[in-house]
């Protein structure tokens, strides 16, 4: 026992020193999205989502992208759409509009 006591700050320290390299986290998709809901009050909300593809957006923003994005959306948001706004726009020009008002 008195032999872990004296190695313990030891091993702190290299846990502190190597923890972060070998935990490196995976980059972020790079796509960036933005989709239009309606949120189970009725209001209409934009949101923007990071993920791999259009079809990854849609997923995440309803929730059927896993059981973690399942926990954080709201019962009964329904998905109006979801585009790439660097070469899409919305199919409703008030929707288009509106998010083209929007601060970002």
């Amino acid at each position: 026992m008195r032999i872990c006591n004296r190695f313990y700050p030891v091993v702190l320290a290299c846990g502190v020193v190597f923890t972060p390299a070998a935990m490196a986290q995976m980059p972020m998709p790079q796509g960036q999205f933005v989709c239009q809901v309606v949120e189970p009050d009725g209001e209409r909300r934009f949101i923007g989502v990071q993920a791999d593809s259009l079809e990854r957006a849609r997923l995440v923003v309803t929730g059927e992208a896993g059981p973690a994005y399942a926990a954080k959306v709201p019962a009964g948001r329904v998905l109006e759409e979801c585009i790439d706004p660097r070469s899409q726009r919305f199919s409703s020009k008030g929707a288009q509009a509106e998010y083209e008002d929007l601060e970002l």
